[in-house]
């Protein structure tokens, strides 16, 4: 990924992003000055901060505050597409979010879809001729409910996207040097999904090593994306200084933003 920094806020980009025009990333932990920067409003700490750091972040982009637009996230596999009426959901007070959503799509350019991780996968699928993204928030529970490509058939069904034009960009999370699963966890994502297996490697009596990233790349090739067009970080969000870690920090740590804003 390519670091990249504007008015002292810092975020990881995609090179394919970069190549096919999309503003898309995922924030720092903390901003050039040091200051912490979390984005959601569901987390312990001062609302107001964190309100500051959303309206910080759309300027960076160009936008207004009330672009921000973000769901509730359940570890599940609810998708929502976004329209211009929708604007400012969830930007402002945690209760407005959609209920139920840990992925968001649209074709609309004056909004920008967000969502948050401390470990999980955060996805940017992005079609480069319809000009549609998704912005997915994808942990091993929504691994195994398929949430990726359920958001990808979404897309090609209802805005009319082809799997051939599809980007499938895969942010920070926490990488198989620092994520051991158990069985249940692994017959409940390979049954499903037995595309993922190579995501896997053994390591003790009913325990593996487990990449998210390498998993969602499986799905995303196994439903018609391109490998060429599908880009990973490498990045390990329980190793990098750059994130905030649930399993590092603890269960009260701050949350990155993945976001994507439309040309």
């Amino acid at each position: 990924m390519i670091k990249k920094e504007k008015n002292g806020l810092t975020w990881y980009t995609w090179e394919l992003a970069e190549k096919y025009g999309i503003t898309a990333g995922t924030t720092c932990r903390s901003n050039r000055a040091g200051r912490p920067f979390n984005l959601a409003l569901h987390t312990p700490g001062e609302s107001d901060t964190v309100l500051g750091n959303r309206k910080y972040l759309m300027e960076a982009l160009e936008r207004e505050a009330d672009a921000f637009t973000a769901g509730e996230q359940i570890h599940g596999i609810g998708s929502r597409i976004v329209l211009e009426k929708d604007r400012g959901r969830g930007a402002f007070e945690q209760k407005e979010c959609f209920p139920g959503t840990d992925a968001l799509i649209t074709r609309e350019s004056s909004l920008v879809p967000v969502i948050f991780t401390a470990d999980c996968l955060p996805v940017v699928l992005y079609d480069t001729q319809k000009k549609a993204a998704a912005v997915i928030h994808a942990g091993w529970r929504g691994c195994a409910g398929g949430i990726v490509p359920a958001t990808l058939s979404r897309m090609i069904h209802e805005l009319d996207c082809k799997t051939e034009n599809i980007l499938g960009l895969c942010g920070p999370a926490i990488g198989a040097c620092c994520y051991q699963i158990d069985t249940p966890v692994f017959r409940g994502i390979t049954e499903s999904w037995p595309e993922t297996e190579k995501a896997f490697e053994p390591d003790g009596t009913d325990h593996w090593r487990f990449s998210l990233e390498d998993a969602v790349e499986g799905q995303l090739i196994q439903a018609g994306v391109k490998a060429e067009h599908v880009e990973k970080a490498g990045l390990c969000t329980c190793c990098h200084p750059d994130f905030f870690s649930w399993r590092g920090d603890g269960p009260e740590t701050g949350r990155m933003g993945t976001f994507a804003r439309l040309p």
